[in-house]
């Protein structure tokens, strides 16, 4: 695997030793025949030699040392440090000799060992083996076990140039995101929803006047869900700002002055990852989540959803909370996400509190907003339409 990224990641030297590897390892079982039949033919004929020209105990001193220090120690501890590269790559004309000298010997040995344990392919890790190399290569702060014990590893720890180095380990936030982004397809929408019973809706039938705006504007959303009803049948969804000049339309039920903006419902089991591509796809930023659950019954549906799920119909299925872009965000980031609007909000619950005119909004010691003339209301399109 380090093989590839080399191929076509890595440096220009890097990635001309790497292609001159890869063809040795598809024959990886004549490979490894090859290697260790060089290996016994040294280890063997040594021996005999040194005892032709010394006394036995002599030759077995020797020969022992000799091959324990060149043959295994020195090659080994060149072979896995930063330069393997280079010199897996200049050894690769002599292996490919001796695997075409000894190919009558080496062919069959390792066409057996294919039948039998199988061909060799490429290496991956799975989503869990993946999320625990990313820990390894977090910093201390980071929540990972694995990379807190990496980090007690004593600096100067391996080869110069070779192996984990603090300065180029993952931020908290850098693992954060990844480990998350992994794990999209395997979290559903229901983990993440707002319930409906905290979602601040309006009635399809309430009437408009003065009481209905002021309750509105104390709310502060940017957007309000529309139910006929029962509260967990949403119907629709209308700005808030289209509520500016609603004196117009006093009097009249809302199902009467507005018209309202489709809502777009998803099954409960549906995944972040294809909730995302949702949020991609369509002209919405707010998702309803319904009591549906097509997992089972058919493909799946990171495949083709919008062919599965029909997103715009049925308004008589049960919903069960809201998903919003941004709740989506901080469950990939693990963080929580405050815009501009819920900082003005925030200013303008505090003026209320003082009885300030700011924003445009007259507001008395009793916390009764008198007016209001400010026709951009508080609060994000991102922020949870909760109550």
């Amino acid at each position: 695997m380090e093989l590839e990224v080399k191929s076509t990641e890595g440096t220009e030297s890097e990635r001309l030793a790497a292609k001159r590897i890869m063809p040795l390892l598809q024959n990886h079982h004549r490979l490894l025949a090859t290697l260790l039949l060089g290996n016994a033919l040294c280890f063997e004929t040594l021996p005999i030699f040194m005892d032709a020209i010394m006394p036995s105990w002599a030759a077995i001193l020797i020969s022992t040392t000799f091959i324990l220090v060149f043959g295994e120690v020195v090659p080994q501890a060149l072979c896995v440090g930063p330069q393997q590269l280079q010199i897996a790559s200049s050894a690769t004309p002599l292996v490919n000799f001796f695997m075409t000298i000894s190919f009558f010997v080496t062919i069959p040995i390792g066409k057996a060992l294919d039948y039998f344990l199988g061909t060799h392919g490429q290496h991956r890790y799975d989503k869990k083996m993946l999320i625990k190399i990313v820990g390894l290569h977090a910093k201390k702060a980071t929540t990972s076990p694995d990379a807190q014990e990496l980090s007690n590893v004593p600096a100067g720890h391996g080869h110069e140039g070779h192996g984990h180095k603090k300065e180029q380990a993952l931020e908290q936030e850098e693992y954060d995101i990844i480990q998350s982004t992994i794990e999209l397809k395997e979290i559903k929408v229901e983990e993440i929803m707002i319930s409906i019973d905290k979602i601040f809706s309006v009635s399809a039938e309430a009437q408009i006047d003065k009481s209905l705006l002021l309750k509105i504007a104390k709310r502060g959303y940017s957007k309000v869900p529309i139910y006929r009803g029962a509260k967990n049948n949403i119907v629709g969804i209308i700005p808030t700002k289209k509520f500016v000049n609603a004196d117009e339309f006093t009097g009249s039920s809302i199902d009467q002055a507005y018209k309202y903006s489709q809502p777009t419902f998803v099954p409960r089991d549906q995944t972040l990852l294809e909730l995302l591509s949702i949020f991609q796809k369509g002209n919405t930023q707010t998702v309803f989540v319904t009591s549906k659950m097509v997992k089972g019954n058919q493909a799946s549906p990171s495949k083709n959803f919008n062919s599965q799920y029909d997103t715009k119909v049925d308004y008589n299925q049960e919903v069960l909370g809201l998903v919003t872009l941004k709740d989506l965000f901080e469950r990939l980031c693990k963080v929580e996400i405050r815009d501009d609007d819920e900082h003005i909000y925030s200013v303008v619950q505090t003026n209320r509190r003082r009885g300030s005119t700011r924003f445009g909004r007259q507001v008395t010691d009793h916390g009764r907003m008198d007016q209001m003339a400010e026709p951009k209301m508080a609060g994000g399109l991102h922020q949870p339409l909760n109550s």
